[in-house]
C-alpha cells in the first residue's frame, strides 16, 4: 500500500489559483487476500491576484486492486466530505474514514473536501505600470509597460538540530530551519496583447493560437535551490487584462528524485572536497605556528651566538690583542737589553781602564733587561687571561651551534611540512594555481638554501661545520688547550725575582752581581784591576806582555 500526493492548480478569472499538495497520514488497511491499496491527494487553493487564499480543497483518490478484503482507515478532511463517484456518503471517525470493501479486480473511491490546513507554499504576487506600482483591479483597460513579479516561499520549516563535519575531523551540531523538499512550476498564458514580452527566469513558447506561454520552474530547498523562489515577466499591453496563473508543487526525495540525486551527489563531493581544504588548511596552519616556533628558537639561537662572538671579539681585541703587543714590546727590549749586555762584555776586553764604564753599561743593559722582563711578564698575564675569554666564548659558540643546527632543521621541516599541505590542499581543487605557484618555488628555494648535514653550500652543513671545529678546539687536548699551555710555559719561564732558574730570576741575578761590583772597593772590577797591573809589573815574556796590553 502506498500513498502519493500532487498538488495541481487551476486559476479563475482575474484570479491566481495555486495548488499545493501535502501529503496526509497515509491510509491503513487489514487486508484478507492478496490486495494493493494505494491513496493519492491532491490540494487545490484559488488565489487572488495578490496571493492571497480564496478556496482550499483537497481531492482524495483510493485505489484497491486484486482479491480479497479490506478493511480501510484513511484519516481524511471532514469538513464538506463528498463521495465524488456516487451519492452515498462515508462513515468517519475522529477524522479517519472506515469502511469494509470486498474486492474483485479494482475498486477505486474518490472524495473531495475542503482543505482547512495552512498551505505548505505561500505565494505573493506584484504589479508595476510603466515603473509605478498598481492594484491588480487597476490594470483593466489600460496600457503601457506591465511588470510582474511572483514570490512563491516553502512554508514547511522547522527547526531542527542538524549534525555535520566541522572540518577538523570533529563532528558540530547547529540548529537549523529544515522545509520539506518541495519541486513546482507557475504557468500562465498571456493573450495577444500582451507583445515585446521579456523574462529572465521562464522558459517562454507560443500557444498556438496568438498568445505567449510562460512556465517558471521552482526548487523550494536548500542547497540545490532556495525555500523562496522570486521570478517574473514584462511586457507591452493594451486594453490591459490579468491572465491566470497556475502553480503546481509537489514534495520530492532529492536523493532519490533521478532530477536531483546527481546534484545531491555533488554536493555530498564539494562537502567532502570541502572538508579536505579545511583539514590541509588546519594542517598548514598547524605547520606555520611550528615553523613561527622554531624561527622563534632559530632567533635565540643566532641571539645566544651573536652573544658570544661579541665575548670572543672582546677576549681577541682588548686582552689578547693588547697582550700579544706588550709581549713582543717586552721581548724587543730584552733583545736590546741582551745586545747591551753583549757589548758591555766585549767593551771589558778593551781594557781594565774602560772595564768600570762597561760594568755601568751591562748594569744599564740589567736594568733595562730587568724591565723588559717585568712587561713580557704582565703582557704574558694579559694573553692568558685573553686565552680565558677567548675560550669561554669558543664554549658558549660550542653550545649554541647545536642548537642552530636543531633549530634550522625545525625550520626545514616546517617548511616542508607547509609544501605538503599546500600541494594537499590544493589538490583537492585539480592543481596549484597560478597565483599559489611563486609562494611553492619559494618555499622550494628556501628549503633548498637550508639544506641538511652534509650537502655542501647549504646553510645547515656550513653550521655543523662551524659546530664540529668548535668542538675540536674545546675538547680535553685540543687547539685552544694547547694555546693555554704554552702561555702558561711562557708564564713559568719568565719566572719571578726571588726564582734564579727563571728569566726574570736571573736578570735580577746578573743585575745585583754587577751592582755590587761596581759599588764596593773591594770589589771584584777593582780587584780585577790591581791584578792586571801587578802583572804588567812582571816580565812575563812578549805574548804575555802583548795580552795585558790589551787589557790595559
Amino acid at each position: 500500500m502506498s500513498k502519493r500526493s500532487i498538488a495541481t492548480v487551476v486559476a479563475g478569472v482575474a484570479a491566481m489559483p495555486t495548488l499545493l499538495m501535502l501529503a496526509a497520514a497515509p491510509a491503513a488497511a487489514a487486508v484478507d487476500g492478496q490486495v494493493r491499496v494505494s491513496n493519492t491527494e491532491t490540494v487545490q487553493a484559488y488565489l487572488d491576484a495578490t496571493g492571497k487564499v480564496d478556496v482550499a480543497r483537497v481531492y482524495e483518490q483510493v485505489a484497491m486492486q486484486g482479491r480479497g478484503t479490506v478493511d480501510l482507515q484513511n484519516p481524511v478532511e471532514a469538513q464538506g466530505l463528498r463521495n465524488l463517484d456516487g451519492f452515498g456518503g462515508f462513515e468517519v471517525k475522529d477524522g479517519v474514514m472506515v469502511g469494509r470493501f470486498d474486492v474483485d479486480g479494482e475498486q477505486r473511491l474518490r472524495t473531495v473536501s475542503d482543505y482547512t490546513k495552512k498551505l505548505p507554499l505561500e505565494v505573493q504576487a506584484a504589479y508595476t505600470l510603466d515603473g509605478q506600482t498598481v492594484e491588480p483591479g487597476d490594470l483593466l483597460g489600460r496600457s503601457g509597460r506591465l511588470e510582474v513579479r511572483y514570490t512563491v516561499k516553502n512554508v514547511t520549516g522547522t527547526s531542527q538540530l542538524v549534525s555535520f563535519d566541522d572540518g577538523t575531523g570533529k563532528s558540530a551540531t547547529a540548529r537549523q530551519t529544515v522545509v520539506i523538499p518541495m519541486v513546482g512550476s507557475l504557468s500562465t498564458t498571456l493573450p495577444g496583447t500582451f507583445t515585446n514580452v521579456s523574462s529572465k527566469e521562464a522558459n517562454v513558447a507560443g500557444d498556438g493560437r496568438g498568445g505567449t506561454k510562460l512556465t517558471f520552474t521552482m526548487t523550494l530547498f536548500g542547497p540545490i535551490g532556495t525555500p523562496t523562489a522570486s521570478f517574473g515577466y514584462a511586457a507591452d499591453i493594451v486594453d490591459g487584462t490579468l491572465p491566470k496563473a497556475s502553480v503546481s508543487a509537489l514534495p520530492v526525495s532529492p536523493l532519490d528524485s533521478p532530477s536531483f540525486k546527481g546534484g545531491a551527489e555533488s554536493y555530498k563531493g564539494g562537502a567532502t572536497t570541502g572538508a579536505t581544504l579545511t583539514a590541509g588548511a588546519t594542517e598548514i596552519d598547524a605547520n606555520l605556528l611550528k615553523l613561527r616556533d622554531g624561527a622563534g628558537t632559530l632567533l635565540a639561537g643566532l641571539i645566544q651566538l651573536r652573544d658570544g662572538a661579541k665575548k670572543l671579539d672582546a677576549g681577541l681585541g682588548a686582552q689578547a690583542l693588547p697582550g700579544s703587543r706588550d709581549l713582543a714590546t717586552g721581548a724587543g727590549q730584552l733583545k736590546d737589553g741582551t745586545a747591551k749586555l753583549r757589548a758591555g762584555a766585549g767593551t771589558a776586553k778593551d781594557g781594565s781602564s774602560k772595564l768600570a764604564d762597561g760594568a755601568a753599561q751591562v748594569a744599564d743593559g740589567a736594568g733595562q733587561l730587568d724591565d723588559g722582563a717585568k712587561k713580557l711578564s704582565t703582557g704574558a698575564t694579559k694573553v692568558d687571561d685573553g686565552a680565558g675569554q677567548v675560550a669561554g666564548g669558543l664554549h658558549l659558540l660550542g653550545e649554541g651551534a647545536p642548537a642552530l643546527v636543531d633549530n634550522l632543521a625545525l625550520v626545514a621541516d616546517g617548511l616542508d611540512k607547509v609544501d605538503a599541505g599546500l600541494t594537499q590542499m590544493y589538490d583537492g581543487v585539480g592543481g596549484l594555481p597560478d597565483k599559489a605557484k611563486p609562494l611553492h618555488a619559494g618555499i622550494t628555494k628556501l628549503r633548498a638554501g637550508l639544506g641538511g648535514k652534509g650537502q655542501s653550500g647549504t646553510l645547515i652543513d656550513g653550521v655543523d661545520q662551524i659546530r664540529a671545529g668548535l668542538a675540536a678546539a674545546t675538547e680535553a687536548g685540543g687547539s685552544l688547550d694547547q694555546l693555554k699551555g704554552g702561555v702558561a710555559q711562557v708564564r713559568s719561564g719568565i719566572g719571578t725575582a726571588g726564582n734564579p732558574k727563571t728569566l726574570v730570576g736571573g736578570v735580577t741575578a746578573v743585575r745585583s752581581g754587577l751592582e755590587a761590583a761596581l759599588a764596593s772597593p773591594a770589589g771584584g772590577v777593582t780587584k780585577l784591576e790591581a791584578g792586571v797591573t801587578l802583572a804588567k809589573s812582571v816580565d812575563c815574556g812578549p805574548t804575555c806582555q802583548l795580552v795585558l796590553s790589551q787589557v790595559g
